[in-house]
């Protein structure tokens, strides 16, 4: 019985040290297939989770809006979303680069919290290469938990945008004083959760409501600062699950010992 008792501790220490070096490394994504364009875990556009324990430097993948999506077959895969993990008071940062596929296109950062609502965006000048890669620097949520970054390739000013229930921009994408796009970064304007992507009423020239063809088709990476891979509480509840049993087994034994001497 002792033997049995030393193999469980041996085990569990084993595994919890294993555990615990994995959350030091480091963890670059890639697109699995096609990630889906909704902050949020469910539906057909659901956002992709990435994966694993540690920090989370990268995450790459191809905007192709040409393609066509399940969920808008006339416009196309113009927006990737992934589910990452953000800690309280850590400074986040990303930004994008092109790795192929570059011919000036230009790019958005939306970042929404567990529940859609619209927590910070960035969108850059599309006048020159250097300008139109957008970047999200030094921000700060005020609860830790599972946030969705989405990255957007950009056809024209306002023509997918996240939108609540009533159709209303989760961002300001259109400079009332200037009517032209918003550029730079700027926070959520409304608390509403998204509902939708669609046109900003702003840039709905037609009167139609219903986006152009997507066009826009390049490779890119998200180089992040301050973020974590969604974690795997399955996995990792086990690891402590067999470390615990093996303490408790330990110290049961202990006592027996103790109360027969």
């Amino acid at each position: 019985m002792s033997s049995l008792r030393s193999g469980v501790v041996a085990a569990g220490a084993v595994l919890l040290m294993l555990a615990t070096a994995s959350s030091a490394q480091a963890i670059t994504w890639a697109e699995q297939g096609d990630a889906g364009q909704d902050p949020s875990t469910t539906g057909a556009q659901a956002a992709q989770a990435t994966q694993g324990v540690g920090e989370l430097t990268s995450i790459s993948g191809l905007i192709d809006g040409p393609a066509t999506s399940p969920d808008a077959p006339t416009y196309g895969n113009e927006v990737d979303t992934y589910a990452i993990y953000l800690t309280a008071g850590t400074s986040f940062t990303a930004d994008v680069t092109f790795t192929t596929n570059n011919n000036g296109d230009d790019t958005a950062l939306y970042l929404f919290d567990s529940s859609g609502i619209g927590q910070v965006w960035n969108d850059n000048i599309s006048n020159t290469p250097q300008n139109s890669l957008s970047a999200i620097n030094n921000f700060s949520v005020k609860q830790s938990g599972t946030y969705y970054l989405a990255i957007e390739g950009v056809s024209s000013s306002g023509n997918f945008v996240p939108l609540d229930a009533s159709g209303n921009p989760l961002f300001l994408s259109a400079d009332p004083s200037t009517s032209g796009p918003v550029t730079g970064t700027s926070p959520a304007q409304t608390t509403n959760p998204f509902a939708r992507w669609g046109v900003d009423p702003a840039f709905d020239f037609s009167g139609t409501g219903v986006p152009n063809p997507g066009t826009v088709v390049f490779n890119y990476t998200v180089t992040l600062q301050g973020a974590q891979a969604v974690p795997e509480p399955a996995v990792g509840g086990g690891l402590l699950a067999i470390g615990a049993l093996g303490f408790l087994a330990a110290r049961k034994g202990k006592a027996k010992v103790k109360q027969a001497g």
